[in-house]
């Protein structure tokens, strides 16, 4: 078992092994462990500890295979339930678009902000837009809409900046790249000759 609840980012998972009644000869070796590896083993008796070090993104096992270690009476014990945990240490990115072509004379410019992973805490305060007002926000999961008003002729820059949002195992997000569109607010007539 452990104190840390899936999915997590921590990079040293603090674990405990619990036998139902005192045993002997159990040593680290006897704990087998995917995509991660073992420190700081201890203990004695019923109760011992070590910690688990992810190796990399994704699903994280440990195994104790059955007869590794023995009561006083020399009972092997049984296999235990296979503990996994899922270890996320990426930050989600997000990537900036519209479906408008720039240079734009819309008042109402749309954009789209796509997210590589789920996300929480996503408020429009978090965009930061240069000559441009946010309007009309909506969105959830890893995909959010809005509208830039634009305050005056020339070019819009929108950014997401860093650690706004964060996934579910808590890592914040990178920052997006600097968006721009170029909004003219010039009304071109066609002249003909009479």
């Amino acid at each position: 078992s452990s104190s840390v609840d899936s999915i997590t980012n921590i990079s040293t998972i603090p674990m405990k092994v619990t036998f139902s009644k005192n045993v002997t000869g159990f040593i680290a070796t006897d704990i087998i462990i995917s995509n991660g590896t073992l420190t700081q083993f201890s203990g004695s008796g019923a109760d011992y500890n070590f910690n688990l070090e992810p190796t990399s993104d994704g699903n994280v096992t440990v195994n104790i295979n059955a007869n590794v270690a023995s009561d006083s009476e020399g009972n092997g014990n049984y296999g235990a339930q296979q503990f996994s945990i899922i270890y996320d240490n990426t930050s989600p990115r997000v990537t900036i678009s519209t479906t408008v072509q720039s240079p734009t004379q819309l008042t109402l410019i749309p954009i789209s902000l796509e997210f590589t992973e789920s996300v929480v805490g996503f408020d429009s305060a978090d965009v930061s837009i240069d000559n441009g007002v946010l309007k009309n926000l909506i969105g959830w999961d890893k995909s959010y809409t809005f509208d830039v008003v634009p305050e005056g002729a020339g070019y819009i820059g929108i950014i997401f900046p860093a650690g706004k949002v964060n996934d579910i195992a808590d890592n914040g997000n990178e920052a997006s790249s600097y968006f721009t569109i170029k909004y003219d607010n010039n009304i071109h007539l066609d002249s003909f000759d009479n």
